[in-house]
């Protein structure tokens, strides 16, 4: 059974990601032998990493316990796949905060991104590509880029099939559909 790690990257009052997360959740469905994990990261309140010490130093010893739950929750999958909006042509700084957290265990991590804004979080997926390939994950294609009034509404829920179509793509890279 291969282990997936979902995480949300908005902690935003009403925020979007919580309907996306259903379209995904409900995608998830038509495939087998995956053990699904959601990290919100709204329930993961880490502070500003500030440690003296890389993630990366067998120094690194975090004390924080959203911090440790939050590294244990990374390590002990084989892929994690991001739901991230764009802010301001980025990530959300919470998800770049939880990142910085985890040091070697991104390394070789499988790592799919579904994102969503105005624009498909072109610009907040190609950051998050940038980031997770520098911690050197293997980030899979395609990823999917869903846009406010066109594959979504404002509030995440799915306006058309092509919603479903584009994260049913991005999972088929991390896993074998039932049906295949």
């Amino acid at each position: 059974m291969k282990k997936l790690l979902v995480v949300t990257g908005s902690v935003r009052s009403g925020r979007a990601v919580d309907n996306v997360l259903k379209l995904v959740l409900g995608e998830l469905k038509n495939y087998k032998d995956i053990e699904t994990t959601v990290a919100d990261l709204k329930d993961l309140p880490m502070p500003f990493f500030d440690d003296a010490n890389s993630p990366n130093s067998e120094a690194f010893a975090p004390t924080n316990e959203a911090v440790i739950k939050w590294t244990e929750l990374v390590k002990s999958t084989d892929a994690v796949l991001f739901i991230t909006p764009e802010y301001n042509a980025s990530i959300s700084g919470v998800l770049k905060n939880a990142i910085d957290w985890v040091g070697g265990p991104w390394a070789e991590k499988q790592v799919a991104i579904v994102g969503y804004g105005w624009s498909a979080s072109n610009s907040g997926r190609k950051h998050l590509t940038d980031i997770m390939t520098r911690l050197k994950s293997n980030v899979l294609e395609p990823q999917t880029g869903l846009s406010f009034m066109k594959e979504i509404s404002v509030d995440g829920t799915a306006q058309d099939e092509n919603a479903a179509e584009m994260v049913k793509n991005t999972l088929n890279a991390v896993f074998k559909p039932i049906d295949a």
